[in-house]
């Protein structure tokens, strides 16, 4: 499931499109705010092609979730962050560079782990198991397979010695002490 546009300015009416691969059975959406509990707000939609449409107005700055409720399965969601006029600027990307999969101490492959990345609203995301790119390198291969639209960057945690003592961080060949 994926949102597009998934970072949008304050208070601008924005149209989405939210692709999702089964569209029967739905009974409502929703968009709620992580920071404000109370904030709730339902939408009007229509579906074409598996394709979710709808306007919608951010109020309020801060990560919000799209949450799409069915008659008879559990709800889905994904997330939507709005910021303010000199933020959205910048094009912020949100991801996460620190990852071990079951390559070294991790409980999940890499590929599951992009999957909930881009779940998660992940724009990129890095493997960096314990001194081996094998993870890394099966994520970047099974993303480009699948034609997933995530930025997988090549990590590895590099550790010395026998107390395997962290020395950096290598993405893309740069080390970060």
């Amino acid at each position: 499931m994926k949102i597009i546009p998934n970072v949008v300015a304050q208070n601008r009416s924005i149209e989405y499109k939210l692709t999702l691969k089964h569209t029967s059975n739905i009974e409502s959406i929703e968009v709620l705010s992580r920071g404000d509990y109370y904030h709730k707000d339902k939408i009007t939609y229509t579906i074409k092609n598996n394709t979710i449409l709808f306007t919608y107005t951010m109020q309020h700055l801060g990560e919000f979730i799209v949450k799409i409720n069915f008659t008879y399965k559990e709800s889905k969601t994904v997330c939507l962050y709005c910021l303010d006029k000199t933020m959205i600027n910048l094009r912020p990307l949100k991801g996460d560079l620190h990852m071990h999969s079951i390559y070294s101490d991790g409980k999940t492959t890499p590929f599951a782990m992009a999957l909930a990345s881009l779940g998660a609203g992940m724009d990129f995301m890095s493997v960096t198991d314990h001194d081996t790119y094998k993870g890394a390198q099966e994520a970047i291969e099974k993303v480009k397979q699948n034609s997933i639209d995530l930025l997988v960057l090549a990590g590895e945690e590099v550790s010395a010695g026998g107390k395997k003592i962290c020395l950096s961080l290598r993405v893309m060949g740069i080390s970060f002490p």
